[in-house]
């Protein structure tokens, strides 16, 4: 079964991410019989709640070394996760992903992995970062586009 992981804003998403990528889910699997990395699954598995909600106060407190280490343990896993485990990627380029930056170097990991990247970008065309497109496989506009894309490449494949 081929593993898809959904790449896209998490700390400064209104949801944490996590709406998109449960729909999104749903349909992979359903239509495509593809499994999901999801890093909002994840990250919580890498740190308890009292970690994860502490890390807005050291940052305000400049405690960097402290949110270094909690922060250090997601970025290898979901390193890990992306690299050895998928086989493609999705990602959501929208307004709350340019605040960060895990996304980008999840594109970017998976780009020199030679793992395609297909890009739903909700986001002003001239706006978009020209290494992120550099970073793509394809680009897309609106989730049905995104959708066919998927469907002609994946839909006949193991």
């Amino acid at each position: 079964m081929k593993k898809v992981y959904l790449a896209g804003a998490m700390e400064f998403a209104h949801d944490g991410g996590i709406g998109w990528r449960q729909e999104f889910a749903g349909w992979l699997a359903e239509r495509l019989g593809h499994g999901v990395l999801d890093p909002t699954v994840f990250e919580h598995d890498q740190l308890s709640d009292e970690e994860r909600n502490s890390i807005k106060g050291l940052k305000s407190q400049r405690r960097f070394d402290e949110v270094r280490r909690l922060a250090s343990r997601i970025v290898h896993y979901d390193a890990r996760l992306l690299l050895e485990q998928s086989d493609y990627v999705v990602c959501l380029w929208n307004e709350a992903t340019q605040l960060g930056c895990g996304t980008a170097g999840e594109i970017t990991l998976a780009c020199w992995a030679g793992k395609p990247v297909h890009l739903l970008l909700d986001y002003p065309d001239e706006r978009a970062s020209t290494w992120m497109i550099g970073c793509t496989t394809t680009i897309h506009h609106d989730w049905d586009d995104l959708k066919r894309t998927l469907i002609q490449h994946y839909a006949s494949t193991p």
